[in-house]
């Protein structure tokens, strides 16, 4: 099972995504700043060098509630939902499209959500 990684920032003030859930695993490991991330009805802050691990199919959000720009690293196991941040990315900024991101995500394994 492969997973794919990306440096993410997120600044104060904006509310996050709404609750919400994956049929993959992500784990948000915070560089600078910290980062504070709802799993189902916990709430928890993570700060520079603390992770937090949000398995598929948990509902979760995140946020930075603070005053200073977050910079997290973003790990997607498996690898394939990175295409959908480069698409929305892509759409956001009114630019073309890489081809990589163009390719379908890869099958979840057999027995997966």
């Amino acid at each position: 099972m492969l997973s794919r990684s990306s440096r993410t920032q997120c600044p104060p003030g904006p509310p996050g995504p709404p609750l919400h859930s994956h049929a993959f695993d992500e784990a948000f490991y915070v560089l600078d700043g910290q980062l504070t991330v709802q799993l189902d009805d916990e709430v928890t802050t993570a700060h520079a060098g603390e992770l937090i691990f949000a398995p598929r199919g948990v509902p979760h959000t995140l946020a930075n509630l603070s005053e200073a720009l977050t910079r997290f690293l973003l790990v997607l196991t498996p690898a394939g939902f990175e295409r959908e941040f480069e698409r929305r990315a892509a759409k956001q900024a009114a630019v073309k499209l890489p081809d990589w991101a163009r390719r379908p995500a890869p099958p979840l394994p057999a027995g997966r959500p």
